[in-house]
């Protein structure tokens, strides 16, 4: 059996959602990782909505997706911080998704961090200089909030 009919067979057994090309099912999710590109936050959401199927950049609403995406993007050896379709940029501190659905706050979200007297406290923190969410490479793949001008690849999700 070639590994093309072992990956077949394990779609089939598992019940897979079958992806567009260019996509692949991650905790039941159709989502590319574009590593071969690094952009601001607004030119990755154009970026993923001119793909050649109907996408957007990436919304986490599951633990267990986070989990499976950390998972893929370990086993694979991905490097790299992503973009996710999120900000808080018309409202300080109301994150919301592009479908304007509010982002879910804390663990198993959010990154946390320590303080400089001690004791840890979750992300968001970057106030109004950091506006757009990633999933953060240096905080082991959870949510950060970052300025929307830095360069990052894009996670797009087809629709």
């Amino acid at each position: 059996m070639n590994i093309f009919q072992v990956l077949l067979l394990g779609v089939v057994l598992v019940g897979g959602e079958c992806c567009s090309h260019g996509f692949d099912d991650i905790g039941g999710h159709c989502l590319a990782l574009h590593t071969e590109v690094a952009m601001p936050w607004e030119d990755a959401r154009i970026y993923c909505q001119n793909s050649t199927v109907p996408a957007a950049l990436a919304k986490m609403t599951s633990g267990k997706t986070i989990r499976a995406l950390y998972q893929y993007i370990t086993e694979f050896e991905i490097k790299g911080s992503f973009w996710l379709g999120a900000s808080d940029a018309e409202v300080e501190d109301d994150w919301v998704w592009l479908d304007m659905e509010r982002v879910n706050r804390g663990t198993p979200f959010w990154a946390i961090h320590s303080n400089i007297i001690g004791g840890w406290t979750h992300e968001p923190s970057g106030g109004k200089k950091e506006n757009c969410l990633i999933l953060d490479e240096q905080r082991l793949y959870y949510f950060n909030d970052e300025s929307c001008l830095k360069l990052h690849h894009p996670l797009c999700q087809e629709l």
